[in-house]
């Protein structure tokens, strides 16, 4: 039996531990940048231009902080091209992610839970129901996109 302390043990199991540190680290880089553009997008835009439009440009945005979070993330963390690993990552992200928004509707905008989650039955919800899906499978994405890119250039010799 191999204990903790076994090398090979490590190698094999550590691509867990990193995967779950990038995904909080991942996290933390686009709670932040929606941090920034929340505001903006209710204070400034939903008048503006109306609640979809607005949530469509902040996702538009908000895609671009995911992956570049997620790519840096994942070479910060040596996380492996892996679906399990890319796809853990993401869950952990994802995992932080919902409460932190439930909770920043509860006590920032003094919404009750409730209220929140049926905000996500109208189309601007969806919207974020959508972009949430996106953050967790960002780094599967990322992943795919570079082993096909990796694929594509060794039949190009």
């Amino acid at each position: 039996m191999r204990s903790a302390a076994d090398p090979s043990r490590s190698a094999d199991t550590a691509w867990g531990s990193r995967a779950v540190r990038a995904g909080a680290s991942y996290f933390l880089l686009v709670f932040a940048a929606g941090w920034i553009l929340g505001p903006i997008r209710v204070l400034w835009a939903d008048p503006r231009f109306g609640a979809m439009t607005a949530i469509l440009l902040e996702s538009a945005i908000m895609l671009v902080a995911m992956w570049s979070a997620a790519r840096w993330s994942m070479r910060r963390f040596a996380v492996p091209a892996w679906v399990a690993a890319t796809g853990s990552m993401g869950l952990v992200a994802l995992g932080i992610l919902l409460p932190a928004e439930l909770a920043g509707a509860f006590y920032l905008r003094k919404l009750p839970v409730r209220q929140s989650l049926e905000g996500f039955a109208k189309p601007p919800g969806i919207v974020a129901l959508a972009t949430f899906m996106l953050f967790a499978a960002m780094p599967m994405l990322i992943t795919r996109s570079r082993n096909h890119q990796t694929f594509r250039s060794r039949g190009r010799r």
